[in-house]
């Protein structure tokens, strides 16, 4: 590998993130919804997310009944803007792994909690808070969605079958050794996690995103789903489409019961991305006008052989000088 070579593999690994495809289209609800269970349907693709259970913990320990059992209690489904970074992260993990035939899937998360926020691209400023533990809220969203199961259904482009994953854990088992107490105390074993085939098999998919983007997006869960969903279909357009606003509240926004309420919100985080992201849509009366774009990534600068497989697929192709 020359030195040009490695240069850009360094600034690719800092730049350059991955996202599963079934999460652009479909994902995680921005608030923590009432009832245990969570669907959302855009076009044919379909996502379940059923909320588990754990044991009890009160004041960083385990809760014991007087046989020294642990006590287990009901979570709720995992929401917001941590989610879908660990997924980004997860899906950057698998495809670097995919790309060299690597079958392994247990996945690091660090030797200290800053460390594992840094993976999943939390940056210091989202860290702060002015009231409360935040790093106990990233946890115990960690929490719900480390013991949550999830399910996929896709319909075929006749409507007349349906490949279908029941709701299966994500997670087959997990080693978390840091704390909340001193984030940046380094622990003598790193956590890890072991994912499931059935997560394994929806991170097969995944587009690329610019992390420089997402870090600029920062907490703002409408401004995430809209550019990962815009990665994701930038590349399939070729003629200019409109995306309904009614269309894109019930992707986007179950949590605005008013669509007024809705557009306002739409059109401010449509503002955020376009600020990084330069691309050719347009917000129109109607809605969303989608129209083919570039990618968020500049293909000369990378040196990935599954991104420029992606590029290439999309009929986009890569700079050979690099």
């Amino acid at each position: 590998m020359t030195e040009k070579q490695k240069e850009l593999k360094k600034q690719e690994s800092k730049e350059i993130g991955y996202y599963g495809s079934l999460f652009a289209s479909v994902s995680f609800p921005a608030r923590t919804p009432k009832k245990r269970h969570w669907t959302r349907t855009n076009g044919r693709d379909t996502l379940i997310i059923e909320a588990g259970t754990a044991e009890k913990v009160r004041r960083r320990k385990i809760v014991r009944d007087e046989n020294g059992n642990a006590e287990l209690e009901e979570l709720k489904v995992p929401a917001g803007i941590i989610p879908r970074h660990v997924m980004l992260y997860f899906s950057w993990v698998w495809t670097i792994r995919k790309q060299h035939a690597d079958q392994s899937k247990t996945i690091t998360l660090g030797n200290s909690l800053n460390d594992f926020l840094k993976r999943i691209n939390v940056s210091k400023k989202d860290k702060v808070s002015r009231g409360g533990n935040t790093y106990e809220v990233i946890l115990e969203q960690v929490r719900r969605l480390f013991n949550c199961r999830i399910g996929a259904f896709k319909e075929s482009e006749s409507g007349q079958g349906i490949r279908k994953k029941t709701p299966t854990a994500i997670i087959e088992d997990q080693e978390i050794w840091w704390t909340d107490i001193i984030p940046d105390q380094k622990t003598i074993l790193p956590s890890t996690v072991t994912i499931s085939d059935s997560l394994a098999a929806i991170l097969e998919n995944s587009i690329p995103l610019n992390l420089e983007t997402v870090q600029n997006i920062g907490k703002n869960v409408l401004a995430f789903d809209l550019y990962a969903w815009l990665t994701g279909r930038h590349y399939s357009i070729s003629k200019p489409t409109t995306v309904s606003f009614k269309a894109l509240q019930e992707q986007f926004g179950a949590d605005y019961k008013e669509i007024r309420d809705f557009k306002v919100r739409l059109k401010k985080a449509f503002e955020l991305v376009g600020k990084s992201y330069q691309h050719n849509s347009i917000i129109t009366e109607h809605g969303i006008e989608l129209r083919r774009s570039k990618p968020d990534i500049d293909p000369t600068n990378l040196s990935s052989n599954v991104s420029r497989q992606f590029l290439i697929d999309m009929g986009i192709k890569p700079d050979r000088k690099s």
